[in-house]
């Protein structure tokens, strides 16, 4: 459940034409690296869910990046992958009634 997120955007920001084993490799790659050092040594082995958002966009920009790597996508290795991952996420807005 971390990593569909982030595999899903990077695979849509990236327009790969499909979503390969070493895409969900980097995603998996990536979420462990988001685990500190401190929920480690406690333990754990996944991130604090309260930072879902954040980790989610980590691993959005990895999985297009290794798109781009692979050939999957049009993109420019030279792209600002965080600005376009920024850019196709979902921000909600509650208006007030």
């Amino acid at each position: 459940m971390y990593i569909f997120p982030g595999l899903g955007l990077g695979a849509v920001v990236s327009h790969s034409k499909h979503v390969s084993n070493e895409m969900i490799l980097v995603a998996a790659k990536t979420l462990a690296a988001c685990v500190t050092e401190e929920e480690f040594n406690a333990g754990k082995i996944y991130p604090d869910l309260n930072k879902i958002r954040d980790i989610s966009k980590t691993i959005a920009v990895a999985v297009a990046k290794k798109a781009v790597e692979e050939k999957l996508s049009d993109l420019s290795p030279d792209s600002d992958f965080d600005e376009l991952v920024t850019k196709y996420m979902f921000y909600p807005e509650y208006s007030k009634l």
